[in-house]
């Protein structure tokens, strides 16, 4: 509700251009924070537990700075990839030079953007009300910050460097609360050489790792590079509007990210306890409980989808109206399959899921870059929808292949 309040005011504030060109910022940070991340989150919960429930408070506390440690190195190595092509290609890109400024402060994001493991941290003890606690402040300082730029009618630069110091102070303040944490459930902060060299755990974390770094690869150019696209092709106009669209089915991806991270630790447990026929229920559950909220939710927008726009957001973002309305079922398809992707990971492996993964995105790269072209914002959402249902029918079919199968061996 806060962000969706931020995104009406600026939207009156500064319009689709300004908004076009703030979502271009920040997906190309998002993109090259996605290129250069470890995945850490995954692999810390999948091997955590274990020293969990081995009672290795030593083996976690590695497992859990080495996850750390990878996303702040994946990070300045991405801001400074960053800074390479802002500074060096600006020009050949067709940046002014307001333009490649700007991307150079806003680097500073990139640099410090690392927060996959504190994440996990969380998740790992359950406790997501920090998730809350940052979530909330993140959404309440860009509103409020929005508020005052607003009112003494601020230049787009301004958004720039606000947002975007809220973004980094957001970030940190996940990795302190996530290093207070392990405090509070005596898991040190140290990656001690034994543990690394000789319980192998380096070695187990970075196999497990690779599978994740690409996935979030994929994950991070297609929800990322779409933007991009429609800004080369159409300009920061049609962006902002597509933003804003985006802002508004959003909230599948927010419930789809709240069932995926509080069901995975469960997840893992049922792997451990070898319960098959619990998992087979569990994910059928879950699977049409996501479909009739997405459904439900679609038909609002198809319903009020229009008004909404033109209402919160003004005349000219309501030419996003049908663009809504396909993410609006693009969105159900992906909450009905939101924890798919963990059982994948914990049933199969996490290779599994990234052969999807793959299969998946190149459906939709093919689907956009035809689509884009031909229908714009619409084909972006049509593009999106190619990817939920090859996601969701790979996934389906290897699950129910394992867990039938396992369910005859039991019989």
């Amino acid at each position: 509700m806060l962000g969706f309040a931020t995104a009406a005011l600026n939207a009156r504030a500064i319009g689709a251009e300004g908004i076009g060109v703030i979502a271009l910022f920040q997906s190309s940070a998002l993109l090259m924070t996605g290129l250069f991340s470890f995945g850490t989150q995954q692999p810390l919960i999948s091997l955590g537990k274990q020293a969990l429930h081995d009672g290795d408070r030593k083996r976690l506390g590695g497992i859990a700075s080495l996850a750390i440690s990878l996303d702040y190195a994946s990070s300045i190595a991405a801001g400074v990839v960053s800074l390479i092509i802002v500074s060096g290609f600006g020009e050949k890109l067709n940046l002014n030079a307001e333009t490649v400024y700007n991307a150079q402060l806003y680097t500073a994001v990139v640099f410090l953007s690392g927060v996959s493991a504190a994440n996990g941290v969380f998740r790992l003890f359950n406790c997501f009300h920090y998730f809350a606690f940052a979530q909330t402040w993140n959404a309440a300082a860009l509103l409020g910050c929005s508020l005052v730029l607003f009112a003494v009618r601020a230049p787009l630069q301004w958004y720039l460097i606000a947002f975007g110091l809220i973004n980094i102070v957001t970030a940190q303040a996940q990795v302190m609360l996530a290093l207070r944490l392990m405090k509070a459930n005596s898991v040190k902060f140290e990656m001690p050489l034994e543990v690394l060299r000789f319980g192998g755990l380096g070695r187990e974390f970075l196999s497990y790792a690779w599978t994740t770094n690409l996935t979030g690869i994929i994950n991070s150019a297609r929800m990322n590079g779409e933007s991009i696209l429609l800004g080369a092709m159409f300009g920061s106009a049609t962006v902002g509007v597509y933003n804003v669209v985006r802002q508004v089915a959003g909230v599948f991806n927010k419930l789809a990210s709240v069932a995926s991270n509080a069901i995975f630790p469960e997840i893992a447990d049922l792997v451990a306890q070898r319960n098959y026929k619990l998992a087979r229920q569990l994910l059928n559950r879950l699977a049409i409980l996501g479909l009739a909220l997405g459904l439900f939710g679609a038909f609002s927008f198809l319903v009020f989808g229009e008004t909404v726009l033109k209402t919160a957001f003004g005349s000219e973002f309501s030419a996003g109206y049908n663009a809504l309305v396909l993410l609006g079922f693009a969105g159900a398809i992906t909450l009905s399959g939101a924890t798919f992707g963990g059982f994948v990971q914990a049933f199969s492996s996490p290779v599994s899921l990234l052969k999807i993964y793959i299969v998946a995105f190149v459906i939709y790269a093919v689907a956009a870059t035809f689509l884009i072209h031909q229908f714009g914002i619409i084909g972006a959402s049509l593009a999106q929808i190619s990817f939920s249902i090859a996601f969701w029918l790979g996934c389906w079919l290897l699950l129910q292949k394992i867990l039938n199968a396992q369910r005859y061996v039991n019989e």
